[in-house]
């Protein structure tokens, strides 16, 4: 092979070889990026565990609970009996135990939880395994109160998020 020729050979091969090497490492920094950016919406679902874990959101579900866990039976026989019996009885406890700020603490907190997984920041699926159970329970329990209170402010749009978030985000 004349030597022109081995020239222009080597030439085209060593564009190639730039050309794979280009496509690779953009599809290797693309892979990489995306890994990145999987774990940075975990991160961020982590920070909110960690927030649902600590003061102040820790503590108003230790006071919801603390309400709540001695009446379960009460709860489970006048849910039995009638739900107008059962719905009278949540009331009554919110109101008896001023439970207001705290369960629309919650709400608050579940509804920036939705957010951040409606928006792509945190990853849904970690968000669903982490605050699923609790949101439905809490979403469950207090659903009479929230309609008291939509009804109360003219507010249809009152957790409404956190609505979103237990009946067709954690059903996933």
């Amino acid at each position: 092979m004349p030597l022109k020729d081995q020239k222009d050979f080597w030439s085209t091969a060593a564009t190639i070889v730039q050309i794979v090497a280009v496509v690779g490492g953009s599809a290797f920094g693309l892979y990489e990026y995306l890994q990145k950016d999987k774990a940075d919406h975990t991160r961020d679902t982590l920070s909110y565990v960690d927030r649902y874990l600590k003061a102040p959101i820790h503590d108003v579900r230790v006071k919801l609970d603390a309400v709540w866990t001695p009446r379960e039976d009460e709860l489970i026989a006048r849910l039995k009996r009638s739900v107008p019996d059962y719905e009278n009885f949540v009331l009554k406890t919110i109101r008896d135990e001023k439970l207001e700020s705290d369960i629309f603490s919650l709400i608050s907190f579940l509804e920036s939880v939705e957010a951040c997984t409606r928006a792509s920041i945190c990853d849904a699926a970690t968000a669903r395994a982490f605050f699923c159970s609790d949101a439905q329970a809490f979403f469950q329990l207090h659903f009479r109160f929230i309609q008291q209170e939509r009804n109360k402010r003219n507010d249809p749009t009152l957790a409404q998020a956190l609505e979103k978030f237990v009946k067709k985000d954690c059903r996933r």
